[in-house]
């Protein structure tokens, strides 16, 4: 599955950024004096990309520490899902804030907006396949991955000059509504069975299972609130993303890393902590009793 996801992924960013390679006009008519513009001479968007990029450093720490010196193989599978999660969260807005604005390329800045969404799903998706069990690895949900990634692409491109109504921008936003209902339905079903199943085995739930938890509720409050940013501005087009619009979606993408961070992140560590004070009691354990025979 995780080959599958990373192929799936490399074509949906090469897509992204295709319409930038190919120099594909604008549907609509662009001017120095459209909201865009007025958002990048912000000083509030500035200043949020900034903070957003000083949260992701930690993260970035915690990468390099884990690739130098873990040991344990849940935190080995836990690099390839915040490499990822880097990739949607600091690199769009160091981009942005070092060459989009000064150079005022509008083109980039969707095509980076869109990759950061694919990168985002796809760090998910990858960590449910690596901690989420035979759940997570059924068709249904590469169903729902490639729907909201297939949606996200096709934003990218825009709609076209000969299409006034914008149908292409509604079918994206119809594939990434159907994705997300699909998702939010798997996670109900999810609910679920973890809820009987801690009932039935009278239990509490383990690590991954909460881990899985804090991914699936961040993740609809992000996604939810994306979708809800962007039908309250009223569906702008890419001209038309003044700079509150941009602030909240940046503010969103950095509440889903904090929640991540702190809970899902902390519990990872809390768990390893506990596994090695249990060897060591166990070793401490097995030593003294060896003393003690040896007195004797």
């Amino acid at each position: 599955m995780i080959w599958i996801l990373s192929s799936a992924f490399t074509i949906a960013m090469v897509l992204c950024f295709l319409p930038l390679a190919l120099n594909l006009k604008f549907a609509e008519t662009i001017t120095v004096d459209d909201n865009i513009f007025r958002a990048f001479d912000s000083l509030g968007f500035k200043m949020t990309l900034g903070a957003c990029i000083s949260l992701s450093i930690p993260l970035l720490l915690e990468i390099a520490r884990d690739c130098a010196f873990a040991q344990s193989k849940r935190i080995k599978k836990n690099i390839l899902a915040n490499i990822l999660l880097v990739l949607s969260l600091i690199v769009p807005d160091v981009v942005v804030l070092a060459y989009v604005i000064p150079n005022r390329n509008l083109r980039l800045l969707m095509c980076i907006n869109q990759g950061r969404t694919v990168a985002l799903i796809s760090s998910i998706y990858a960590y449910f396949i690596l901690f989420g069990g035979q759940f997570f690895q059924r068709r249904i949900h590469m169903c729902w991955y490639i729907l909201v990634a297939a949606g996200t692409v096709l934003f990218a491109f825009g709609s076209s000059s000969s299409d006034p109504l914008r149908i292409q921008d509604w079918v994206s936003l119809c594939l990434t509504m159907l994705g997300m209902g699909i998702a939010i339905t798997e996670s109900i079903i999810w609910f679920k069975n973890l809820n009987q199943s801690i009932t039935v085995e009278n239990r509490h739930l383990s690590t991954d299972e909460y881990c899985i938890n804090i991914y699936i509720l961040a993740s609809i409050i992000c996604f939810g609130g994306l979708l809800l940013t962007y039908l309250a501005f009223g569906s702008p087009r890419a001209s038309q993303m003044n700079s509150e619009y941009l602030i909240i979606t940046n503010i969103l993408y950095a509440m889903y890393y904090v929640v991540i961070s702190v809970f899902q992140g902390g519990a990872v560590r809390r768990h390893e902590i506990i596994e090695v004070s249990v060897f060591l009691l166990i070793v401490c354990k097995c030593k003294t009793n060896k003393d003690l025979i040896a007195t004797f």
